[in-house]
């Protein structure tokens, strides 16, 4: 039985030199097998807890991508293949980064629902303001400002959970 890591050398070999009619189907039949060790690796190189199928599928195609680079090609040479959706180089050995990278954007939502209906009038008001700028880009800077125990640090982590939902 071939290895993950030998199989993933071998699809970039079928890839380049035999340049299958339906790469993708080769890929959506074989993924599993090639990708059979990356679980383990993303729980402990990339500290990811329990990797989701799409993530370890997308870290088999960064694999299969970086092999093809070394050759002048790139994964994007075959248009029906699946392409890379994560910056798996800049994540890759710094777990906090990855942490920040990695949030439930369900709970993110129900985060900012929850606080969004908490808000008083002056929270309400910043909130809208900030989003408001944020969605239609118009570049504005904002400073809040207030005694403590006036919300901001509310207001701040709510802005965080509507941005990451």
């Amino acid at each position: 039985m071939q290895s993950g890591a030998q199989l993933c050398h071998l699809f970039v070999t079928i890839l380049r030199e035999y340049i299958p009619s339906h790469p993708r189907v080769l890929w959506d039949t074989f993924w599993p097998h090639i990708c059979d060790d990356l679980a383990y690796k993303l729980q402990h190189d990339a500290h990811f807890p329990q990797p989701s199928q799409n993530k370890i599928q997308n870290y088999g195609l960064y694999l299969i991508d970086n092999l093809l680079s070394d050759t002048g090609q790139r994964l994007q040479d075959w248009p029906t293949m699946p392409q890379v959706v994560r910056d798996w180089g800049h994540h890759l050995g710094n777990h906090l980064i990855q942490e920040q990278h990695d949030y439930d954007e369900d709970d993110q939502h129900t985060n900012a629902e929850q606080h969004i209906a908490n808000f008083n009038p002056d929270q309400q008001a910043a909130f809208d303001s900030i989003m408001f700028a944020i969605t239609n880009g118009t570049g504005q800077i904002f400073f809040l400002h207030g005694p403590g125990g006036t919300g901001k640090t509310y207001l701040y982590n709510t802005l965080c959970y509507q941005l990451h939902s």
